[in-house]
């Protein structure tokens, strides 16, 4: 598997770049729109999630972590996908997790960001204005 490992050689690793490849099909346009799609979804979905973890809502938690997923999964992030499963397959939550949880999900979020921008930058013909993007 092509892939960028993550932070400190964790598995699994952080992308997968022959997921990305799709977007050289499909080209720049539908890239930029769905990574300007990403770049919005994603943010609020962490924090719907963080509140689900806080109030102790195991359904709304589940939902986002599959919601995400989705989305992360055609990106080729597999670390942060693999991590949205091990939530969404929760028995039960504990509120004080919360903010762990998601400072952690966002670590993940922006090292697979920075992770897309590198290998958008690898493409010929990719714009600089998805790729160099600030995080959100």
């Amino acid at each position: 598997m092509d892939s960028t490992q993550s932070p400190a050689g964790q598995e699994p690793p952080l992308i997968n770049t022959r997921k990305l490849q799709t977007f050289v099909i499909l080209g720049v346009d539908d890239y930029v729109e769905m990574f300007g799609d990403l770049m919005r979804e994603v943010p609020p979905q962490l924090d719907r999630m963080r509140s689900a973890i806080e109030g102790g809502d195991l359904a709304e938690c589940r939902q986002c972590a599959h919601s995400l997923r989705g989305i992360l999964g055609y990106f080729g992030c597999v670390a942060m996908t693999a991590r949205l499963a091990q939530l969404e397959n929760r028995a039960s939550l504990m509120p004080a997790d919360a903010a762990a949880t998601h400072g952690e999900l966002q670590t993940l979020w922006h090292d697979s960001l920075d992770a897309i921008r590198e290998w958008g930058k690898s493409v010929p013909g990719f714009s600089a204005t998805a790729v160099d993007s600030p995080h959100q």
